[in-house]
Parts: C-alpha cells; structure tokens; sequence
C-alpha cells in the first residue's frame, strides 16, 4: 500500500486484512500512512462486513468503492469422522500473540479439567517470545499433563491436524476475519470463539458454534463444558459449520470476485 501510495499509479487497489486497520490504533504514524493510502486508493477490498465499516470510519465521509471479498479456504476433499468423545480434545492455531488470547484458554482449562479431566489442549502456530510466557502458566495451573504446543503446522498438515480434534477454540481479542475458523468449520468441527471483530460472520452462535465474551475465562469454560458433554450438540454444530463454510466461503468464489 505504501508503495502504490508513492508512485501515483491509477488504478489503485487497496487489500485490508485487519491488523493495518486496528492493531496499528496507538501508533500516530502508521495511523497517519493508512488513512493516507485508503484515500489515494480508487478502489478497497475487505475481507468482513466489520472491516468495511472501520474502513469507512477512517475515511471520515470520503466516497471510495469498497467490496467485501471473504477469505475463502479450500474444501477438503473428505471430511474425516469425529474422534471418540473421551479424551476430548481441543485445538488452538493462532500465532502466539498477547492479542489471540491463548492466556484466557489456558485459565479457561484449569476451570474444565476440575468436571472433566479427560479434556486436552494442543496449541499450534508460531511460537516466539510470548510461547514461553505461555508455558508458564501452564505450569502454574498444573496442566503440564493437559496441554501440548505443536509449534508451527505447514499448510498442507493444517487439516489433519484440526480433525484429530473435536472443537477448536479462537478467544481473540480482536479479529479482523478469522481464517481458522472457517478451516475448522471446513473440517465439519464445531468452534468456540469470542465474539469481536469479523468472527460473527463466520461462527453462527448455537449453530456452527458458540461465541462468547472476550476476557472471560469462566464463560469459555462452561462452552467447552457444553460441548464436551454434549456429543450430538458438538456433531450438529460441526455440520451445520460445514455446510455453512461450503456455501460461504469456497475459495474459488473469493478468487472470482477479486479478479
């Protein structure tokens, strides 16, 4: 963008994802750059409805075309069988990031291991400097026994690995989009997330999922509970979320609008 901002080429066409809208809020600078480039765009692609309106926001009553193009993601060719409901098993893929909330899931964990303690977490996604802070508090809640970091998952594995678990659990404190929501849904696996930014246009609460507050441990424990102790609750959402994602958010009909 900032490129196409300093070479004065017409057409110009802006992407925004999300992390250049809101996470960049307490920076003067950045703030500064990106309203300058969404107003010298001719054009603006979002990937949400709720990115589109904070786009708006910053172009203070400036008339640019916006078009929503969701983020699609690729069908799986079969959808594999929900494993055996004990142990159950959660997973996390997000970067390590303060902003993902991985620390509101693992308090949520030491609530739902004290009903059920065959419940098990795997946190995948890039790790850094906060993955050890994240440790942690895992060993501060005695959850060694509960929690696995699987580091960074390739692509092609990303499938795989979200079927070998039943519900996948996105407590973010911000989402622009929320990818991985809808490759869970993808997966026919039912998700849990927090309700902020564009996740409610992917997770249909009680139906494809449940969102739930941001910051609220407890409120992400009893979802997990729900679920954990609901088989057919956590199969229909599962489905409903596949259907849901297939109809929604094939990646062939986002390419298709963007060119």
């Amino acid at each position: 963008g900032l490129l196409g901002y300093a070479s004065k080429i017409h057409p110009m066409v802006s992407s925004v994802w999300g992390s250049d809208i809101d996470a960049s809020a307490n920076s003067l600078v950045v703030n500064w750059i990106v309203e300058k480039i969404l107003k010298r765009s001719d054009h603006i692609t979002v990937t949400s409805q709720y990115l589109k309106s904070k786009v708006e926001k910053r172009l203070n009553g400036l008339n640019r075309s916006i078009t929503v193009i969701l983020f699609g993601v690729e069908m799986p060719n079969e959808v594999s069988p929900v494993p055996a409901f004990r142990p159950f098993r959660i997973c996390y893929l997000k970067e390590h990031k303060p902003v993902y909330g991985a620390d509101i899931l693992i308090k949520a964990l030491s609530h739902v291991i004290k009903e059920i303690p065959e419940v098990y977490l795997t946190f995948a996604g890039k790790e850094n400097d906060y993955t050890g802070h994240l440790k942690k508090l895992v060993i501060e809640n005695n959850l060694e026994k509960h929690v696995k970091f699987a580091g960074q998952i390739n692509h092609e594995n990303i499938y795989p690995f979200i079927s070998e678990h039943h519900v996948m659990v996105m407590p973010s404190r911000f989402e622009g989009f929320g990818v991985a929501a809808a490759e869970a849904s993808a997966c026919s696996r039912a998700v849990i997330a927090t309700e902020v930014g564009g996740i409610s246009e992917i997770i249909i609460n009680g139906k494809t999922g449940i969102l739930v507050p941001p910051d609220d441990d407890k409120a992400l424990a009893k979802a997990i509970l729900n679920l954990a102790n609901d088989v057919d609750l956590c199969h229909k959402m599962g489905r409903e979320g596949y259907a849901f994602v297939r109809q929604n958010y094939q990646w062939e009909k986002s390419l298709d609008l963007m060119c």
